[in-house]
Parts: structure tokens; C-alpha cells; sequence
């Protein structure tokens, strides 16, 4: 939040550094600096990269360099269709509240009794397959939908395409436990932020309230009857509801006469 609010009042290289600190801290922000390079904010890039890789390498050296490398070990756990810490029974990977993509996806191609889970299928390489396909189509879609254009641009565009990079980073990892979710109110705020501006139709509200929904509810992901077949969807909840406002935010990025009504783009090319 700080990162936009400095990127937006021209501060390039502080919002940068705040960024950078994020992806230091936390591995997701780090896909809003490709973002940014995207959108060749080449002073905000620059300034995140060193600081991700300035602050990563002095906690290296501090922590010590046999230590961190040790931990690539354990980043090798961290794929899709594997857990962190399997070998001590834990199944993050395929766990209900983990409401990724991925996890919907190799949960329903997976048959593991000792994690009291059986699928539709038992079909892990083709659930990792799945799972990179999808992965690789979010970023394929955030990428082509945020380029650069000459062309007309909807009020705001920037911060939105910021929101919803914040989405896309949320969703491409094997693991999105649901209170990750939490991050997904900065894109949730950005996008209402906009409807309070605008004049939004019925159906565009009703799946703005469907996701404002289905990102809060309270939800049993541990239900046993979410752990055979097809009801094993039923725990990814909240999913949908991610995947709602992920496409909502970038169809409020595109030209105005892609969402305005017909009087807003006669007045607009007046």
C-alpha cells in the first residue's frame, strides 16, 4: 500500500525500496517488480531489485552461507504437487483451506489416504501439469492485458493494474492458504474505490458483491464430505471468488468504451 501511495505521488525510488523490502520479506511481491518493468517504471524496477537482492544477500551473510543455502533445499518442496515438511505429514499441497489453483487441482487428482483424501483420480503428473498450465495462463493474461498502449486508458488504470498483479501473485503459488486472502483487500478497496466513481451496471455489482462474499465467508474447508470425488471443489471456496475480482479489476483497466455506457464515451470523445 505504501509502495502505490509513494508510486503514485512521483516518488519512483522510495516506492521501489518499500517494494523491494516486501519481496525481501515476503517471496509473492516480488512478481509487482516484473510488473513494473512491465510497465517500464524502469527508476521504481531498479530501486526494488537491489533492495530485494541487497537485503537478501545481507541476510545471507548474517545468517550465515551454509545456513541459507540449506534452505534451497527446502524451496524444492515448495512445487507444485508437493508439500513443505512432507516427510513429517504435512500435505499443505492438497490441504482444504490452501485455495489455490493448484490446490484444486491436485486435490481432485489426487488419492492419498493417509491425508484422507481420494479425488477423482489418482493422476499427480498430470496434476502438476495442470497446475503450471494454469499458472503460466495468469501471468499470460495479467502480462497482455497490463502492456503498455498508446491507445485510450481508463481513469486510474495504473493502480488497478497494481491491484490486480497483487492477485495474480496470490494465485500462481502451489500454496494460498485463505487467510492469505487478507492481501486481497488492497485490490478489493482499489477496485470499489473505482465503482464509487462510476456508474456501474446491475451485473457488474452483483459479481462485485459475489466476490466481496465468497473472499469473507465463513467457511468448513474440513468437512469430510469435501474429501471424495467431485465435492472436493466444494472446499475451494473462495477461489472463485479471487478469480471474480481478478477479472473484474482488469476489465476496469481497459479503454473507457470497453465499460463506460454510451453517453460517458460520447462525452469523452467530445
Amino acid at each position: 500500500t505504501l509502495c502505490l501511495y509513494l508510486l503514485e505521488r512521483e516518488h519512483p525510488i522510495a516506492g521501489g525500496v518499500i517494494l523491494g523490502l516486501a519481496a525481501a520479506l515476503k517471496v509473492f511481491p516480488a512478481l509487482l517488480i516484473a510488473m513494473l518493468f512491465w510497465r517500464r517504471r524502469f527508476r521504481a524496477g531498479w530501486a526494488a531489485l537491489g533492495t530485494a537482492a541487497g537485503i537478501t544477500l545481507l541476510s545471507a551473510g548474517v545468517a550465515g552461507w551454509s545456513t541459507s543455502l540449506d534452505y534451497l533445499g527446502l524451496l524444492r518442496q515448495m512445487g507444485y504437487g508437493s508439500s513443505t515438511w512432507s516427510g513429517l505429514g504435512q500435505h499443505y499441497h492438497i490441504a482444504p483451506a490452501n485455495q489455490s489453483p493448484a490446490a484444486l487441482i491436485t486435490r481432485l487428482l489426487t488419492v492419498a489416504p493417509e491425508a484422507g483424501l481420494a479425488g477423482i483420480a489418482s493422476m499427480p503428473r498430470l496434476a502438476s501439469i495442470l497446475s503450471a498450465a494454469v499458472a503460466l495462463l495468469l501471468l499470460g493474461v495479467s502480462f497482455y492485458l497490463s502492456r503498455p498502449s498508446a491507445g485510450a486508458k481508463a481513469p486510474g488504470e495504473s493502480r488497478l493494474i497494481y491491484g490486480s498483479f497483487i492477485l495474480t501473485a496470490l494465485l500462481v503459488p502451489s500454496l494460498m492458504w485463505d487467510h492469505y486472502l487478507t492481501i486481497a483487500l488492497l485490490p478489493l478497496v482499489l477496485y470499489l474505490n473505482r465503482l464509487n466513481r462510476e456508474r456501474p451496471g446491475p451485473i457488474e455489482l452483483g459479481l462485485a458483491a459475489a466476490a466481496v462474499f465468497l473472499i469473507n465467508v465463513p467457511y468448513n474447508f474440513w468437512d469430510p464430505a469435501f474429501s471424495k470425488g467431485w465435492a472436493v471443489a466444494l472446499a475451494s471456496v473462495k477461489l472463485p471468488g479471487v478469480l471474480l475480482l481478478f477479472g473484474l479489476l482488469f476489465r476496469r483497466c481497459g479503454p473507457p468504451e470497453r465499460w463506460a455506457t454510451p453517453e460517458i464515451c460520447r462525452v469523452a470523445k467530445v
